[in-house]
Parts: structure tokens; sequence; C-alpha cells
């Protein structure tokens, strides 16, 4: 019922940096009912605020446990958030890489390369893999599920085997550059 209404307390605590701020009586702040309100921060800047309504002895008792949840989620979120980040661009150089012909790669190329830890310099061995996505020649959500599944098992078993390997995936195929093997 109080979507969309303000929330003089949370205000208070974005704009004054406050680490708690009890409310005492419903009222007592624009939009705000009785008991505690706590900053959720996020690398030291405070992204937004929880509200735990009710006497103060009881608020604060879950509103600091929940403060801390929340933010280790919200670390947690981002964390997994950059992680898809560094492999978007990862994917990129490697398509990039892959695609390229060998007279337009220089050094600068070489270079971006080794600020993601990949050494293209390297001589290497391209195995390629595909997965089948379709059942009695129809695609299906299960059977892009699975395929994606068996590309990351396979995947992930390269990568234990040869943890110098590069990847390159889309959603039904998989080719790895291995360091230089015999077949």
């Amino acid at each position: 019922e109080r979507i969309g209404e303000y929330h003089e307390g949370a205000g208070r605590i974005l704009k004054q940096g406050l680490g708690e701020l009890i409310v005492h009586r419903d009222g007592e702040y624009e939009g705000c009912r009785e008991g505690v309100n706590y900053p959720l921060a996020v690398r030291e800047q405070t992204i937004g605020v929880i509200g735990i309504t009710g006497p103060y002895q009881e608020a604060v008792k879950y509103g600091q446990i929940i403060q801390r949840i929340t933010g280790i989620l919200l670390r947690e979120m981002l964390v997994k958030e950059q992680n898809l980040l560094d492999e978007t661009i990862r994917n990129r150089y490697v398509e990039e890489w892959m695609k390229r012909e060998d007279t337009l790669i220089n050094q600068e190329f070489v270079e971006r390369g080794r600020a993601m830890r990949i050494d293209i310099t390297l001589p290497r061995r391209v195995v390629a893999f595909a997965a089948r996505q379709e059942e009695n020649g129809i695609f299906t959500i299960d059977g892009m599920e699975t395929a994606e599944r068996t590309l990351r098992q396979i995947r992930q078993s390269v990568k234990e085997r040869e943890p110098d390997s590069v990847y390159l995936q889309s959603s039904s195929r998989l080719v790895c550059a291995v360091p230089e093997r015999s077949d």
C-alpha cells in the first residue's frame, strides 16, 4: 500500500550517510512507520535502505540481520555480473582473434590478449564441438538446454586437462584452442 510513496527516513539515510535511523512513532517522518532503517552499501556506496517496522527492540534484531544478508546477496550478484561481463569481453576478443586475418594481428592486439591472460602467440590446436538442439527435427527449449549443458561439461573437462586453453562458445557450438599437441 506504500509503493510509490516518499519515505523520508530512507531519504535521510541516503542524503546524510546515516548508519541507522530509528523511527519512534508512525508519521514521525513523512511516509514512515515505527521501526528502524539501515543503509544498504556496496563497495562503500549506499545504494538503498532496508526498513523494518515494529517496536525498536524487535525491529533491531531483524533489521541488522536482514541488512547483512542483503549486503552479502548484493555483493554476490555484483561478482556474478562482473564475471559475466569479463567472460563476454574475453569471448569477443577470442572471436575477433579466430576470425581475423593473420596480417591484421599486431602487437597491440597481442597485448590486449595478454591483459586478459590470453597468449595468442602460443602454437595451439583447435577443437570444435557442436551439440544437437533439435529432437526429431524440431528445436525445443529442452534440446537447447541439453546442448548448452553438454557444451559446459565438455568445456569444464577440457579446462581440467588443458588449463591454458582458450574458448569461444555460442548456444550450440564450442571452439577450444588448446596448447599444441599431436593428433
